[in-house]
């Protein structure tokens, strides 16, 4: 996932890193929009780095957990459409219905590996399943539970402290 600006160690607002080809040669652009290795051709093109935060992280799995499909016009699938569950009785069956969509949701557009992906489903009442999601990360795993109420719909995201 993509973030625009990043704050440096100081606390400054910068842009990235200049790009680089496969072979990690700087690349410029000309003025008619060329683009080469050569620095004498033009100016040096700095992308947005490609920036994963905790914070963002989880901010766009609720939002795609919040999300039924087709809401987001030029992505009819990315959402887990949790609102088709509102009504199901509190089963295992309602339970992995509500896995898949979560882990078709967080997958969609390679968002998150199925492979770095754990979602377990457990009954809390009658009328709740929690859903325990933990994405596996180089450093510290991501881990957020959020609760699914199966009468109203109302989703609910658990704080946990490492």
């Amino acid at each position: 996932m993509k973030v625009d600006f990043r704050f440096s160690a100081e606390g400054d607002l910068e842009l990235g890193s200049p790009s680089v080809n496969e072979d990690g040669e700087l690349l410029y652009i000309n003025s008619v929009g060329e683009i080469s290795t050569d620095s004498s051709e033009g100016e040096l093109i700095r992308d947005i780095p490609l920036q994963v935060s905790y914070l963002s992280e989880k901010q766009v799995i609720l939002n795609r957990l919040r999300t039924d499909n087709p809401d987001w016009v030029l992505h009819p699938e990315i959402g887990p459409s949790l609102s088709d569950l509102i009504g199901m009785p509190n089963t295992r069956a309602t339970g992995i219905t509500g896995k898949e969509a979560i882990e078709r949701s967080l997958t969609y557009d390679g968002f998150i590996n199925i492979d770095d992906l754990t979602v377990r489903p457990v009954p809390v009442t009658s009328n709740e399943i929690l859903f325990y999601l933990t994405v596996k990360r180089k450093t510290t795993d991501l881990v957020m539970p959020v609760l699914f109420d199966l009468t109203h719909g109302l989703l609910t995201e658990y704080e946990v402290n490492n």
